[in-house]
């Protein structure tokens, strides 16, 4: 009788360690996939941004060089698009700084 309770309770604890390690595993699972959606969010952000503030140097550099002319009104419109994506990069308001400083705690 004394071994049958021995072995219950073997049974009891292997499961629900087993159930423990399970869960556990699952949710290191879940927030590495969390960590790494949020880390290429960011980067898409910072892509985006970079080249929105690459592309009027590159219009006017092509232009310069023959393959076209810039229009007044398309050269400003296209610095003005540089200029808030410049404040979206210093300043954050893309929120890339943020998503990136949450990453460094992980």
């Amino acid at each position: 009788m004394d071994i049958e309770i021995g072995k219950f309770l073997l049974q009891a604890a292997i499961s629900v360690g087993a159930a423990f390690l399970a869960a556990h595993l699952a949710t290191k699972k879940f927030r590495n996939e969390k960590w790494w959606e949020k880390k290429a969010a960011a980067y898409a952000d910072l892509v985006d941004v970079l080249h929105t503030m690459k592309w009027p140097v590159g219009e006017h550099f092509n232009a310069e060089i023959g393959h076209g002319k810039v229009s007044q009104e398309e050269s400003n419109r296209m610095w003005e698009e540089f200029k808030v994506a410049r404040k979206k990069k210093i300043f954050g308001e893309s929120q890339i700084a943020q998503r990136l400083s949450y990453l460094r705690t992980f």
